[in-house]
């Protein structure tokens, strides 16, 4: 007995929620009125007509009539006007305060309105050049209570506003308020709000830096059918603060970005949303903590010079350059290994890594410096062929929760260098066992890089030189051109200084008694040092400092004098 009851209750519950469900997908239908002269009233109906509702894609009704035109009689619209504005008398099946005629004439409106499920009436005031509109919409009750007393009695929503028919968009802003009494007709707009260049989700927690320009972004946020929206922000108090004391920030009203100095501690708490003149987005809300900024770096120089030396065996190169970076710092080297970036795109005031990571320069090495504080030696990626072979850097210092420190711009030169160098000296050579002591002069060398730290060349003097004598033999006071050849050797604490060895084979001229002029040779080793006096961008100016012993080869002075050179010039690396 019992299961069949609940069988039958379940059928019968299961019945009137799908004819619920049937009669809500039903299309609705309403009936416009317009008081006094009906301004614009051929656009608020069309309007209506058209509404659409967005969950379905379907017209929002599936008739829309004006009483206007459906009973043009002034009496039945003088009466509306009155039905619409009193309340039902208390005994309203006696209806004793209306005469038969208004009893006939308000059956007859109510017979009109029982079969529409809504019910506008649009009312219009002239003020100057502002018309006001009051939209007032009701939804009629079809149950056997009804009477022609009770039209009034469910109001939905009422809308005033003033429009001036003067401006281009004074029937968008009736068309909002038709959307607006009629939920779901309209798309509601979507806010979006970024940070650091990222989107913020509603109640988010952001970390700031002081002293430092916030800039609140919400300009990609926007609306699918309404081309003008209004940007609200607002600061909003904590739990317990006083809105006239509570901390705050400076915002813009109805401006898409804000652009804001953070010159005092937080935090701060912020809200944005966006009005489509219909209706509201979500709101974000979000959290701002300050924190202050690690120290800046400062570097001993902004421009950093990668040189390639073009050789026989390497004359192009390489895409990834080393350069070396000077700076000192408070921090431990630990510290620096952990928290140095460079990059070669600004990353602003917020390190993220899966955004910034490619655009890291990668670091070779972090060490310390005797003379110079820290040095970074670093990798910088050059794209081949390219006139331009200068590449900006961007320092910066991890900080708190990722916040990055000021930025130190650097600039990365590489400048290419075809394999060949042009030597200026002045010599000084001093000579042991022989009447002549010390003779000077100028000479000029070539040479060419076989390898990167290998060079071979031709010196010359730029002056015939002198002779002295020698038991019976007149002999060249210094060679008449040699031979050379040098290896370098780089220094990884400072690219000023190159080190090098030489060996060189010197050629002398001499001759005995008169005879015929002979040739003799010598072979010298040197010790030299070149200096980096400026780098151009053709070439590499450099001083060098040069002593050289020569040991001749000839048996009948091998032994009898020796010769030492002191050489000083300037080196052109072309």
């Amino acid at each position: 007995m019992y299961k069949k009851l609940i069988f039958i209750f379940f059928i019968f519950f299961i019945e009137n929620v799908t004819l619920s469900a049937q009669a809500s997908k039903e299309p609705l239908s309403i009936l416009i009125y317009s008081e006094g002269e009906g301004f614009l009233q051929p656009f608020i109906e069309n309007t209506v007509k058209n509404l659409k509702n967005i969950k379905t894609s379907n017209k929002y009704f599936r008739a829309t009539n004006s009483f206007n035109r459906f009973i043009a009689d002034n009496k039945y619209q003088a009466e509306l006007s009155k039905l619409i504005q009193i309340q039902k008398p208390e005994n309203e099946e006696l209806g004793i305060f209306y005469s038969d005629t208004e009893k006939k004439i308000r059956k007859r409106i109510f017979q009109i309105l029982k079969d529409y499920n809504y019910f506008l009436t649009v009312k219009t005031n002239t003020l100057g050049e502002l018309i006001e509109f009051q939209f007032q919409l009701y939804k009629t009750i079809n149950s056997k209570k009804n009477t022609p007393f009770n039209i009034s009695d469910k109001v939905i929503k009422v809308e005033n506003f003033f429009i001036n028919p003067k401006k281009a968009n004074y029937k968008s802003e009736i068309k909002n308020a038709i959307d607006r009494l009629f939920k779901g007709s309209n798309e509601r707009p979507i806010s979006e709000l970024r940070i650091f260049d990222e989107i913020i989700l509603n109640n988010s927690k952001i970390k700031i830096p002081l002293n430092k320009y916030l800039v609140l972004d919400g300009t990609n946020s926007g609306d699918t059918d309404s081309k003008k929206i209004i940007y609200y922000w607002r600061n909003i108090p904590r739990k317990g603060d006083k809105y006239q004391t509570f901390n705050k920030l400076s915002l813009k009203a109805n401006s898409s970005r804000q652009n804001i100095y953070i010159d005092k501690e937080g935090p701060f708490k912020i809200g944005f949303k966006i009005y489509d003149g219909v209706s509201y987005s979500k709101e974000i809300i979000v959290n701002l903590e300050t924190v202050k900024k690690p120290n800046k770096i400062t570097t001993t120089d902004t421009v950093i010079y990668s040189i390639h030396k073009g050789s026989m065996r390497n004359k192009h190169p390489k895409r990834n350059q080393i350069g070396h970076i000077y700076f000192s710092s408070e921090n431990s080297l630990n510290f620096l290994k952990n928290n140095l970036i460079i990059s070669n795109k600004p990353l602003g005031d917020k390190y993220f890594g899966y955004r910034h990571k490619k655009h890291l320069t990668k670091l070779v090495k972090i060490d310390s410096s005797t003379n110079r504080g820290y040095i970074i030696k670093h990798k910088t990626f050059f794209n081949f062929p390219r006139k331009k072979t200068e590449k900006k850097l961007f320092l910066y210092t991890l900080g708190i929760d990722s916040i990055l420190s000021d930025v130190t711009k650097l600039t990365h030169k590489l400048y290419i260098r075809r394999g060949f160098s042009i030597k200026l000296a002045f010599r000084v050579s001093s000579f042991k066992e022989v009447a002549l002591e010390k003779t000077k002069g100028l000479y000029l060398s070539t040479l060419a890089n076989i390898t990167k730290n290998f060079q071979i060349g031709i010196t010359m003097p730029l002056f015939i030189p002198d002779r002295f004598e020698f038991k019976n033999y007149e002999i060249s006071n210094s060679s008449t051109y040699e031979i050379n050849s040098f290896y370098t050797f780089p220094l990884y604490f400072d690219k000023k200084i190159e080190p090098f060895v030489g060996l060189a084979l010197n050629f002398y001229n001499y001759k005995q008694n008169n005879d015929k002029i002979n040739e003799f040779c010598s072979i010298s080793p040197s010790l030299g040092i070149d200096y980096n006096i400026f780098t151009f961008k053709y070439f590499n100016l450099k001083g060098f400092f040069q002593l050289t012993y020569d040991y001749l080869l000839k048996k009948e002075f091998s032994n009898k004098f020796y010769d030492y050179n002191f050489n000083v010039g300037l080196k052109f690396e072309l």
